[in-house]
């Protein structure tokens, strides 16, 4: 059963990096709406592929998991995601450290 599980979750797995080029492609060109968007995306898509509907649920997941640690993170960044999407002034460097951000928690997450 959790080996057809885990071949179930190899084959569902998005390839998180495809994300992070096209995020990086986005900032860059200050296309920060879609960059917002296609952020969603990438954090639904990852929830999906362990079963967790809600962000709620996959920071209970990642604590089981994962380790207090990146639950925090996530949560952290979850807040940081909010602020500089509804921030009226959008920064380049926000954007950028956010970015960072991102690829570090999701590469953790995707191991």
């Amino acid at each position: 059963m959790a080996e057809t599980e885990k071949e179930i979750r190899e084959l569902m797995k998005t390839d998180i990096n495809d994300y992070f080029g096209y995020l990086e492609n986005l900032k860059d060109n200050g296309e920060y709406e879609k960059f917002f968007v296609t952020l969603e995306e990438l954090d639904q898509e990852v929830r999906n592929q362990y079963f967790q509907g809600s962000v709620g649920e996959f920071k209970t997941f990642l604590e089981k998991h994962k380790g207090s640690s990146v639950a925090e993170q996530y949560g952290r960044l979850q807040q940081k995601i909010q602020m500089e999407k509804y921030s009226p002034v959008k920064s380049h460097d926000g954007i950028e450290e956010l970015l960072k951000t991102i690829v570090n928690l999701y590469s953790q997450i995707s191991k």
